[in-house]
């Protein structure tokens, strides 16, 4: 598990900083590159299957400052053409790289790394938040083992925990069960995630089960006697 989101958590880093190196060079571009009029003469045409639907993508002439015309096919395209032919559209290009210029408007200059900031965000945040809730738990679990309430409790059952599923497969959990006399609530408690059958590893019919006195949802089940499994 922590290997499938610290992956997520690497995808998201490496698709910010693109973001980020795209955001910088349009932000170079927008501050020092020249704006010219173009005209569009003409729109390529591109089929997805995905969408099942057909995109139009304008070609536009421009005169760059210096050298001669330049003839490019906008990056971005509609369901629908914009613009009819002839219309007149200003341009923004580096002056270096004339044949590399774009429509000059938001969606243009911005779009592209504000969708690959957003994806970026979703994978990084999809990794950090659970390896974060993983640590701090850990370290309850850590504490638990140190300063809880340790009780000495019968194994109730093995079950699947079919809330959770890691490359089709969903861990096992051992649960065990303790009624408070005093305030007649009965308490489950479940161990952590096992990644494989415990059943014949146990040889033992209790378990130990560290809780917080104050508050008897925190508690730690102490498996440490099943083998570790290798990696």
């Amino acid at each position: 598990m922590k290997k499938i989101l610290s992956i997520f958590l690497l995808v998201g880093l490496v698709l910010l900083g693109f973001s980020g190196y795209l955001a910088w060079n349009s932000y170079q571009l927008n501050r020092t590159g020249n704006i010219a009029s173009g005209e569009i003469i003409d729109y390529q045409s591109h089929y997805s299957r995905e969408d099942n639907a057909t995109y139009y993508y304008p070609i536009i002439k421009f005169s760059p400052k210096q050298g001669e015309d330049v003839t490019i096919v906008s990056a971005i395209g509609s369901s629908s053409p914009d613009y009819q032919q002839g219309h007149s559209i200003d341009l923004l290009y580096s002056t270096d790289q004339p044949h590399k210029a774009i429509i000059y408007d938001f969606k243009s200059i911005w779009l592209e790394s504000i969708i690959i900031g957003v994806m970026g965000s979703v994978f990084f945040l999809v990794g950090l938040i659970p390896l974060l809730l993983i640590r701090r738990k850990m370290k309850l679990h850590q504490r638990l083992k140190h300063s809880g309430t340790p009780i000495e409790l019968p194994i109730d059952h093995i079950e699947i925990n079919n809330t959770i599923s890691v490359n089709g497969v969903s861990p096992y959990r051992i649960i065990a069960r303790w009624h408070d006399k005093k305030s007649n609530l009965l308490h489950t408690f479940y161990s952590v995630n096992i990644y494989y059958d415990p059943e014949p590893y146990i040889d033992r019919d209790t378990v130990t089960v560290f809780t917080d006195k104050n508050n008897m949802k925190k508690y730690y089940m102490d498996i440490d006697f099943l083998p570790k499994k290798s990696k």
